[in-house]
């Protein structure tokens, strides 16, 4: 009954924000404990008798948790708005989908976890599927820094954070360019022509539409 009503209630976000001219991006799940997060499903499989790690980066491993999870965006993405009679996955309200809020996985430094859900994104890109434009940042304009958390970089500042940054965004929008040639701004970054003054925070988002 809760989860059925959560559900009617976010039915209600979306028809309103249609209404006033506002476009969504939803997360799917977070990487820390608010609101569950990837705890959650490691509990979950916990519950079920699932033999697991003591860390929540089981999340990214175990395979009944992937199950889990591509389940739960299966029924989110499939969802019939009963209010507007649109699945959620068409709905242009829903610009975005964010597979996760600020990963990590603490148990792998190296990156080499996270980098696989990135690959396999771009594979989806490439065939003209979900990950189009997905690896972003949140950024402030330059003259916000009392509005910056100890996530928050100038670029320039941290130039190995956002060579890699950079490095991600050129390889998705290489992907995309047959759908969509890479101009303008993203043109300049990739080859090298273009210092930016914004903020770029370094909780690497992943998105998906």
């Amino acid at each position: 009954m809760v989860a059925y009503l959560l559900m009617q209630a976010l039915d209600y976000v979306i028809a309103e924000a249609r209404e006033v001219g506002v476009r969504l991006l939803l997360s799917l799940v977070n990487n820390l404990d608010a609101y569950g997060g990837k705890t959650q499903y490691v509990k979950w499989a916990w519950s079920e008798g699932v033999s697991l790690s003591p860390s929540n980066d089981s999340f990214f491993y175990d395979p009944s948790i992937r199950i889990y999870f591509k389940n739960y965006v299966k029924a989110i993405l499939t969802r019939k708005n009963t209010i507007t009679g649109l699945q959620y996955r068409d709905d242009p309200v829903i610009f975005g989908w964010e597979l996760i809020n600020e990963p990590r996985c603490i148990t792998d430094p190296s990156g080499d976890t996270l980098q696989v859900v990135f690959d396999v994104i771009y594979e989806s890109a490439k065939k003209k599927g979900a990950g189009g434009g997905s690896f972003a940042w949140q950024f402030l304009v330059e003259g916000m820094e009392e509005f910056n958390d100890d996530f928050g970089m100038v670029p320039w500042r941290r130039a190995s954070t956002y060579r890699i940054i950079t490095r991600h965004t050129c390889r998705l929008a290489r992907n995309q360019q047959t759908v969509l040639p890479a101009t303008g701004n993203i043109n300049n970054i990739c080859n090298g022509n273009y210092q930016t003054s914004l903020h770029f925070d370094t909780n690497n988002k992943v998105f998906f539409r």
